[in-house]
């Protein structure tokens, strides 16, 4: 089961409008700004994950989510492949998902590690979404 946590901002008519206007520069400027806003949340996901053989920590990514609509821009923070963290391709379960979700079955935990990283990091993450814009999109 994959569970989505989306921060949308709202209010901010005037810099989604210059940022049409600037075309391209204004989409780049946007993408940039979101790609260094996840940086904190993708660290402190990988400093809350729990470590048994640390492939879980190491395959922590952010990266671009897939739009169809070019006015979108997301970056998501995720965890790595069933291939990456060696899952063999018959096990049922996803060790990421367990462990963030906790199972009653396994007896285990939720650890909430990636929404404790968003909760931690989400106001220095705004703030430098704030900063780039304001630096790529104020003329100097």
């Amino acid at each position: 089961m994959v569970r989505v946590v989306e921060v949308e901002f709202k209010g901010l008519k005037e810099i989604q409008r210059n940022m049409r206007r600037l075309g391209q520069r204004g989409y780049e400027v946007g993408r940039t700004a979101l790609r260094k806003s996840t940086v904190p949340i993708k660290e402190e996901a990988k400093r809350l994950a729990p470590v048994e053989t640390g492939l879980l920590e190491e395959t922590i990514r952010s990266g671009t989510l897939r739009q169809r609509n070019r006015e979108v821009i997301a970056y998501q923070v995720t965890t790595g492949t069933r291939l990456k963290l060696k899952i063999p391709a018959d096990a049922s379960g996803y060790y990421p998902a367990v462990q963030e979700y906790g199972s009653k079955k396994l007896n285990i935990p939720d650890l909430r590690y990636m929404l404790n990283a968003l909760e931690r990091k989400r106001d220095q993450s705004i703030s430098i979404i704030i900063r780039e814009l304001k630096n790529g999109l104020i003329k100097r």
